[in-house]
């Protein structure tokens, strides 16, 4: 099994100005993203367009993540059409939002596969619409993160934290998900 990712994001300052004649530094970002996964016979593909930024307020960000999804199959061996392989693709795409509670708490908002993809194959389970919101808390280099997830029908927590080392340079992270 062969598997590779690559993702390369590049954030924009600019500057928009506001009735009141004052200026407000916004950091919008775009991505994108290749991953892919080849075994003998079978192999998945994504390429991701995502944008993301602060737009209207300092304390609101909206993202978008807009996928090419690919899975190609075995080639087949037919003597008329000759070697032919055999797949599908389609698109989806997830959008969020994270609005600044106070200097120390976020929430977000995320909404997975809007537009749900057929792919033809039991992978589609995975690609159904979720969404997810988070609650995370940050105390100097303590950061504590709580979501719940609706998918199918059916509710899941998770929680987890993030401890910054060696002056923001190494991250130690754990969580447990699928809890409920």
């Amino acid at each position: 099994i062969k598997h590779s990712y690559l993702t390369l994001t590049y954030p924009q300052k600019l500057f928009t100005k506001i009735k009141n004649k004052r200026y407000i530094i916004h950091y919008p970002a775009v991505g994108v993203s290749l991953a892919n996964l080849f075994a003998k016979y079978y192999g998945e593909n994504m390429t991701v367009v995502s944008v993301a930024g602060k737009f209207l307020r300092q304390d609101l960000s909206f993202g978008a993540y807009f996928k090419l999804l690919q899975i190609t199959f075995a080639e087949t061996k037919d003597p008329i059409r000759g070697n032919e392989k055999l797949g599908r693709a389609s698109i989806s795409y997830d959008l969020g939002m994270n609005y600044t509670l106070n200097k120390n708490t976020n929430l977000g908002v995320v909404v997975y596969d809007v537009y749900s993809p057929e792919l033809g194959s039991k992978v589609a389970d995975f690609l159904s619409t979720r969404v997810k919101v988070g609650l995370a808390y940050q105390i100097e280099n303590l950061t504590w993160a709580f979501d719940w997830l609706l998918s199918n029908g059916q509710f899941n927590f998770g929680m987890g934290f993030e401890r910054w080392l060696l002056g923001r340079v190494f991250a130690l992270r754990t969580g447990i998900k699928d809890i409920g």
